[in-house]
């Protein structure tokens, strides 16, 4: 059942909040051969916040768009597919996103910058439940694909990225999200399963 565009536009906004709040958080990772732990923990980091960034279009909504985007040191295309949902309250949804980062730039300890590059693409889908805050909610996010990356000390290589990223918590309208995160899959080859509270 199709939504209107205000509530769409509602659920963006709540929905980039989200992101935002998990984006700033440290994930958990171990030693890569090119990548140490902290700097894959900035690559996720800006995967999420250029997400969160293309959800909105000025006072609009912006599923169903495909649209070129400037990002830290870049740019990126972002693909948002037309939402979908059973609820007329539109309570629940569910949409497929693609990004395809030309020079993103994640900046990690020491001074580090990686450039990020779609090797093709990151992409995958979002399903989210929620209900008016303060309320629960509940975000399921795919991100599967690949990327290239080069650092400025002269590191270069590609990685494959299978994550499946949970949230169950609530929703504050005054004091944001808060919650339990799940992250499990791999990135860059590395094995991921963590579980953090908050």
């Amino acid at each position: 059942m199709r939504r209107n565009k205000r509530s769409f536009r509602l659920t963006a906004v709540t929905l980039q909040a989200v992101l935002l709040t998990f984006a700033c958080r440290d994930s958990p990772t171990g030693p890569d051969a090119s990548l140490t732990d902290s700097e894959i923990v900035e690559v996720v980091k800006t995967f999420g916040i250029i997400l969160s960034s293309g959800l909105v279009d000025g006072s609009e909504a912006a599923f169903g768009t495909t649209k070129d985007r400037t990002c830290n040191g870049g740019t990126v295309t972002i693909e948002l597919g037309e939402p979908e949902s059973d609820d007329e309250e539109g309570l629940f949804f569910v949409f497929s996103y693609e990004l395809n980062p030309q020079g993103c730039t994640a900046s990690a300890a020491g001074g580090v910058r990686i450039q990020l590059y779609g090797d093709p693409a990151i992409g995958g889908d979002v399903r989210m439940q929620l209900e008016e805050p303060p309320g629960p909610f509940s975000l399921r996010i795919a991100v599967d694909g690949g990327f290239r990356y080069e650092t400025n000390d002269d590191r270069a290589g590609a990685c494959q990225v299978d994550v499946r990223h949970s949230i169950e918590g609530t929703l504050n309208s005054t004091q944001g999200s808060s919650g339990t995160t799940t992250l499990r899959g791999s990135v860059c080859g590395l094995d991921i399963d963590h579980r953090e509270s908050s």
